[in-house]
């Protein structure tokens, strides 16, 4: 008889309602490791996926880093073997204030990391960087996030993910 423990691990990650054979997530957190949930909304709708598969404990109990950094076997054992994509990511913005025209300046940096639990947890990893100006952070984030992000889709695109598709 198998031990409990992998599916008690699975659910203490994972929302286990969200899991299905052919799915896909995504998760997007800040350079602080907390969830960037308008990121992760705007990945997650690049690749027709969930954007709450993991619970705060992937972050916050470093699995998140882990499997970001590389270290696919910390997927292993969540129950998600049958899914097609999960889309790791994360952001780091960088603003300035250029005084002499009185605009900011958001430098964005997005690194992702996409595996395929159902293809044996291969795995690639794309990166973007683009700027984004404004008159404050928050628009130049915005501005430099959304170039960032049309930038990252083309990427998944070439990579054989389609995009825009509605199951």
């Amino acid at each position: 008889m198998r031990s409990a423990a992998p599916e008690q691990r699975s659910s203490q990650f994972v929302n286990r309602g969200l899991v299905t054979a052919g799915g896909r997530a995504a998760l997007v957190v800040n350079a602080g490791h907390g969830t960037d949930m308008p990121a992760t909304e705007q990945l997650a709708k690049a690749i027709d996926a969930v954007d709450s598969l993991f619970k705060p404990a992937f972050v916050n109990e470093g699995l998140f880093t882990d499997a970001h950094r590389g270290n696919l076997d910390v997927l292993k054992g969540l129950g998600i073997d049958n899914m097609d994509m999960i889309a790791l990511g994360v952001k780091s913005v960088a603003a300035t204030h250029d005084h002499s025209v009185d605009v900011t300046r958001a430098t964005v940096d997005i690194v992702v990391r996409v595996i395929r639990p159902s293809s044996g947890f291969s795995g690639t990893t794309l990166a973007v960087h683009e700027v984004g100006v404004g008159f404050d952070a928050d628009r130049a984030d915005s501005n430099g996030s959304t170039k960032a992000f049309e930038k990252l889709t083309d990427q998944l695109k070439r990579i054989g993910t389609p995009t825009g598709v509605h199951r």
